[in-house]
């Protein structure tokens, strides 16, 4: 019965939902409580959802949890996930971070610009998210913090030195206070 009401949007989806519908059928039966009150919202934006279906469902018991976080952050996930070289690299820690987008979600956004000055280090980095996302000043100047100490990070094992009190702070405090100049030369002799 909750699901008569959205009827006509799962119809309107008929031919698109045919090669996923034994899946669905098989999640729906665990987790409707947590996928119906999103199911309006999920046919709505389904042409953008579409791609990432068989990671979502592969995830079902990440994904369905976090239903609603996502949904809520899916305009700021969507530009990551355009980025299909990053996003499969993401790939095998997508499963943590979906659990931790309640203090992640207001970090994508300001992490977008810095995408592939990040990227050799989202392993890494995906083990701290704890200590990195309550402070929204080291993902605004992720670029500057990358360019002056991506070469500790990429030390085997010092990345462990973000797990000692303070660290993080001390992170936050100097990310904004570094100097941009080299930054600046460094994306003009690019453009050129």
């Amino acid at each position: 019965p909750a699901l008569l009401t959205h009827v006509p949007g799962l119809f309107g989806r008929a031919t698109q939902l045919d090669a996923y519908l034994e899946d669905i059928l098989v999640l729906l039966d665990g987790y409707l409580p947590l996928v119906e009150p999103h199911l309006e919202t999920i046919m709505a934006r389904f042409d953008d959802i579409e791609p990432h279906i068989p990671f979502c469902l592969e995830h079902a018991d990440v994904i369905a949890p976090h239903l609603d976080l996502l949904i809520e952050y899916l305009d700021d996930i969507l530009p990551y996930a355009s980025h299909v070289d990053v996003w499969e690299e993401m790939e095998p820690v997508l499963p943590l971070l979906v659990t931790r987008l309640r203090v992640l979600g207001p970090h994508l956004r300001v992490l977008m610009p810095h995408l592939y000055k990040i990227r050799p280090f989202l392993p890494v980095l995906a083990q701290h998210v704890d200590r990195l996302t309550p402070h929204l000043e080291i993902s605004q100047n992720a670029d500057v913090l990358i360019y002056w100490f991506g070469w500790f990070l990429r030390i085997p094992g010092a990345h462990h030195l973000m797990k000692l009190p303070r660290v993080t702070k001390a992170m936050a405090w100097l990310a904004p206070r570094l100097p941009r100049g080299s930054l600046r030369a460094q994306a003009l002799r690019r453009a050129r």
